[in-house]
């Protein structure tokens, strides 16, 4: 958006006119002074990319116009930066937030005219969602405890949709987004289903909350059925030999 600021200004000769006492002259001869207008006409634009992110934010501010001296930026109403007519620069590390820029210019009397544009910046809080399950250091076993998997969120973004994917020795079996949310911290517990023996194999199971996602990886191995330990064969007792 460009928007442009008039600014009118009187010449000398009226002014002096007027001090000098002469009206009689002005009103008599309306021709024998003319006052003479000077019109300045400013335009200005100014844009940020990006115009919204995750924390910590550094948006590159941009801003063009024809000011004869220099513009203004402000963020929030607060005076940030004098610049060239033209150019851009970088607000780094913004916090989460929402940051509204505007650009002035100073006219050719080193006055600042009102604002002429502004854009917006969007900062959110940054999510890091972290993914665990309660797997054996050997893996899960068929028929032996842990039966069933449980998965703990935390660190996510909270109130938010969750989203699996999970591969079974790499291939995708099931690829959804649940009813489920996350808790108001930012964290849940889930419980799968019982282990079998169709499935069997090596896991990867990744969670996703809003933009974050986190993977873990175990195996689900065969139950070992231990080897019976042989009876021993008695040996016999020798018949005594007649004598």
């Amino acid at each position: 958006m460009i928007t442009t600021q008039t600014k009118l200004y009187a010449g000398g000769v009226l002014l002096f006119a007027l001090v000098a006492g002469l009206w009689g002259i002005a009103f008599d001869n309306p021709d024998a002074y003319v006052v003479r207008a000077q019109t300045e006409v400013y335009t200005a634009s100014i844009s940020a990319s990006p115009a919204s992110c995750s924390s910590p934010c550094s948006p590159n501010i941009s801003w063009s116009s024809n000011s004869p001296n220099i513009v203004k930026i402000y963020r929030n109403g607060s005076f940030l930066w004098n610049q060239s007519p033209s150019g851009q620069a970088t607000d780094w590390s913004l916090s989460e937030g929402t940051y509204a820029y505007t650009i002035r210019v100073v006219d050719s009397s080193w006055q600042e005219t009102t604002d002429l544009d502004s854009v917006t910046v969007s900062v959110q809080q940054t999510f890091n969602t972290t993914l665990s399950v309660n797997a054996p250091s050997g893996g899960f076993v068929v028929g032996q405890n842990p039966t069933f998997p449980t998965y703990t969120i935390s660190g996510a973004q909270p109130n938010t949709q969750i989203c699996w994917t999970n591969k079974l020795n790499g291939t995708t079996v099931y690829n959804e987004c649940t009813s489920d949310t996350t808790e108001s911290n930012g964290s849940k517990t889930i419980n799968g289903g019982t282990w079998t023996s169709s499935l069997i194999g090596s896991w990867n199971i990744t969670v996703t909350v809003g933009s974050s996602s986190d993977s873990v990886s175990f195996q689900v191995k065969a139950a070992i059925n231990p080897t019976p330990t042989p009876t021993p064969t008695p040996t016999p007792t020798p018949t005594p030999t007649p004598t």
